[in-house]
């Protein structure tokens, strides 16, 4: 597809490239998404301003509307639009909101029986064996509570027939997902945040 400048709106930011055997041609969308890759950086380093970000999309949004209608060029309003919307991107993940019967609500030293299904197929190393577990029920001393969410799970000497789909029952401490401070280092909560796992 090619594009040209008078078919683009004056608010949009464009890059001009020129090739030798093609001319030029315009790419708005480098730039909306160098905009929106640091939204999505500031999102992870910095969450939870849902309301001043909602805001700020909210009269970036105004604006916007406002300089089309008028005929006005607003280049920045695209940017800073896509720059907020990298930030709320990244909120479900970095900034979750837990019902309140879900099993990060239980984290600390008490060991529990869990009930659940495997999320996905155990690996196993040596004796270890790791998965995901989607947590049914939960009991200390009483009955069993409902409950949602999904929590990693390391064991030794777990059967070996364990398969993804199996119904499991154990007992364990839930602790929250922690990274090991290594400067520099492999951002492990977040990596199992983006699978919907807090806990283990």
């Amino acid at each position: 597809m090619n594009f040209s400048k008078k078919s683009l709106p004056s608010w949009v930011p464009t890059f001009i490239v020129k090739r030798s055997d093609q001319g030029s041609y315009y790419r708005p969308f480098i730039a909306l998404n160098a905009a929106f890759i640091p939204g999505v950086a500031a999102g992870a380093a910095f969450p939870g301003y849902l309301y001043g970000a909602g805001a700020f999309l909210l009269a970036c949004a105004v604006l916007l509307a406002l300089c089309l209608k008028q005929g006005r060029s607003g280049v920045w309003l695209p940017l800073a639009l896509f720059f907020i919307l990298g930030y709320l991107s990244i909120q479900p993940w970095a900034n979750p909101h837990f019902p309140e019967n879900h099993i990060t609500r239980y984290a600390g030293k008490t060991v529990y029986t869990l009930t659940g299904i495997i999320g996905e197929t155990p690996r196993v190393s040596g004796k270890r064996t790791r998965f995901i577990l989607r947590v049914d029920t939960i009991k200390n001393s009483g009955p069993a509570t409902p409950v949602s969410g999904r929590i990693r799970i390391s064991c030794y000497d777990a059967p070996e027939q364990l398969r993804q789909g199996d119904a499991v029952v154990l007992k364990t401490r839930i602790r929250p997902i922690r990274n090991f401070n290594n400067p520099g280092g492999f951002d492990y909560e977040h990596y199992m945040a983006f699978q919907k796992v807090w806990v283990s």
